[in-house]
């Protein structure tokens, strides 16, 4: 199980048990329950809301992260542009101008970047 599967099923056992709070403080007339459990539910919301739905997930290697976070402190830019920004680049030196990927190339077993060919790291 991945991590933001466990992220995402501890926030929903946290909301869930937040709304039952709020349920049994209704009905009991706690009031000041009521808001805290109101606030856990409302704020639970919003953080799975901004972090499951805002922007996918992408898992890097651990190696790029670590010089992204580098680069990071360097700069003061964030981790996200600085990987944003590798991505759109070598991005570039896969598609030609005209947009159109260059997969043809890869395929007759052009080299990739890092040094071995594309049949190379399919084990191939």
């Amino acid at each position: 199980m991945s991590r933001s599967s466990t992220a995402a099923i501890l926030l929903f056992l946290a909301l869930l048990a937040g709304a039952v709070g709020l349920v049994d403080s209704a009905r009991e007339g706690a009031g000041d329950h009521l808001v805290l459990f109101a606030a856990v539910v409302v704020l639970g919301s919003a953080l799975g809301f901004w972090t499951f739905v805002g922007n996918p997930t992408v898992t890097i290697r651990h190696d790029i992260l670590r010089w992204a976070t580098r680069r990071s402190q360097l700069t003061g830019e964030r981790v996200d542009q600085i990987v944003g920004r590798a991505v759109d680049g070598y991005r570039a030196l896969l598609e030609p101008a005209d947009g159109e990927p260059a997969s043809s190339d890869v395929r007759r077993g052009a080299a990739v970047p890092g040094g071995a060919s594309e049949g190379d790291r399919d084990g191939g």
